[in-house]
């Protein structure tokens, strides 16, 4: 119980610590016809601490990570049947915001072999 109560407490302080910067990216995720893109998967990671911050993109395709501490990051975006190019050296810095928009492609399958099994009805 005392090691529940102590991870749950550093738990917290270190989501306090993170938050204290008050570091903002914002943008939208969009499809090739430049609609925006819901519920694409966005991903920042640190590139000295690897710490991993990730959202989804709302209907509109539009996304917001609040909190993040300040550094480098790498910024990637992945949608079903979608794909976005990394943006790298995304520079953060305390109390900023910035907008940072992806436009995504359609990705295919290359190099799968499907097997269709007939069912009875």
């Amino acid at each position: 119980m005392k090691a529940l109560i102590a991870g749950a407490s550093l738990a917290l302080l270190s989501s306090l610590a993170f938050g204290a910067s008050g570091s903002m990216i914002s943008g939208t995720v969009k499809a090739p016809d430049g609609e925006g893109l819901p519920g694409a998967f966005v991903r920042a990671q640190n590139g000295q601490t690897k710490i991993t911050f990730a959202v989804l993109s709302d209907p509109q395709g539009k996304y917001r990570m609040h909190d993040l501490p300040p550094g480098d990051y790498v910024l990637r975006v992945k949608a079903v049947g979608y794909k976005g190019d990394p943006r790298p050296g995304v520079k953060v810095a305390a109390g900023q915001s910035q907008s940072l928009d992806f436009r995504c492609r359609r990705a295919w399958c290359s190099g799968t072999t499907f097997r269709i099994i007939r069912a009875g009805c």
